[in-house]
């Protein structure tokens, strides 16, 4: 498709399965420097509703960057749901802004990463919940070659959301030793403080380290207050490998609850 374009073929494995064809291209313009778009096959056990959830995505996005550490986004899409016995489809229609001042995403120091957005999400038969969602990490350095990240995550909306599209608690966007979909909702909140420290030399093309972890986590219903949750923790550590492209990590964490679980990612 010409220069500045790259086609992506995205494969997940585990618990949740996806296949993807995305196609970027960029653009010498001032008013959007980039156009995104793909097709996506999704499928996932929802372990708190004890269902199937399988969807066909198609979406497209335009970005423009302002400076090289900020950028806005607009995008839109369709999902065609089928979740245990019902078949549904969601229209999307969002916009977002991402400040980013990572030169490494895995071992940046001193820096900031915040993306906020808003999605207007049309449910076939079910109203138009207004998503809202916020995630941000600092990222401060430590002794040696060590750095301290701290992360805070939102993600809800202003009324309910149809089954099929609750949020679910676990992974590692939420907590860390817990299976996806032990519990579920209409918003997630959660936050981490880890400690990573490189144990290979910084010239290195592969960079090896180990970490250490808390995390916290909780969802809730819609109309709920953020101040009246109880929130679920884990807490461990672990092991990765960062090469140019890929990266791989080993964690084993224990919750508050008392159970203990290892996560290859």
């Amino acid at each position: 498709f010409g220069p500045g374009t790259r086609l992506t073929v995205p494969l997940t494995w585990g618990g949740e399965r996806r296949a993807a064809v995305e196609l970027e291209k960029r653009i010498p313009s001032r008013r959007i420097t980039r156009v995104r778009g793909g097709a996506t096959l999704l499928s996932r056990r929802n372990r708190a509703l004890e269902a199937r959830d399988t969807r066909e995505q198609f979406w497209v996005r335009g970005e423009r960057e302002f400076v090289r550490v900020l950028r806005g986004g607009v995008w839109t899409g369709v999902d065609f749901v089928s979740f245990g016995n019902e078949d549904a489809r969601v229209t999307r229609l969002g916009a977002d802004v991402t400040l980013d001042t990572r030169v490494d995403p895995m071992l940046s120091r001193n820096a900031l990463y915040a993306r906020v957005g808003v999605e207007r999400l049309g449910v076939r038969g079910g109203g138009a919940p207004l998503r809202s969602f916020i995630d941000a990490s600092g990222y401060l350095g430590g002794p040696g070659q060590s750095l301290f990240v701290v992360r805070a995550y939102r993600d809800g909306v202003d009324q309910p959301r149809p089954a099929y599209q609750k949020v679910l608690l676990g992974r590692d966007l939420t907590l860390r030793a817990v299976r996806p979909g032990v519990a579920t909702g209409d918003t997630t909140a959660a936050g981490t403080v880890e400690w990573r420290l490189p144990l290979s030399s910084p010239l290195s093309i592969g960079r090896f380290g180990v970490r250490a972890f808390v995390d916290a986590a909780a969802v809730y219903d819609a109309g709920q207050r953020l101040g009246d949750q109880r929130f679920e923790r884990s807490a461990g550590g672990g092991v990765w490998l960062s090469a140019t492209v890929f990266r791989i990590a080993l964690d084993v964490a224990r919750t508050s609850f008392g159970t203990t679980r290892a996560q290859v990612s």
